[in-house]
């Protein structure tokens, strides 16, 4: 387990802040990356404190009038296939 001085370091803590960052690009196609990288990031640190950051970050993402449409419509659209896929 890595250790850390503050959360800065933490290696869980700046994928987290770097993909907030992507969110906050003004291409939707980094909007999308950023939302869709979340489950790797909690696939790669288990960490419950990243988890539950990370599930803030993308409740308040969806919650917040900045998701725009392209993005809900795509993840909808994701989501369908891969519960039809064999």
């Amino acid at each position: 387990m890595a250790t850390m001085d503050s959360a800065g370091e933490d290696p869980g803590y700046k994928r987290l802040f770097e993909l907030e960052a992507e969110y906050r690009a003004p291409r939707v196609a980094d909007k999308l990356h950023a939302i869709v990288s979340f489950s790797h990031l909690f696939d790669d640190f288990p960490n419950p404190s990243i988890i539950n950051s990370g599930f803030l970050k993308l409740a308040d993402y969806f919650a917040s009038r900045y998701l725009p449409f392209p993005i809900i419509f795509q993840i909808r659209k994701t989501t369908r296939q891969s519960h039809h896929s064999p």
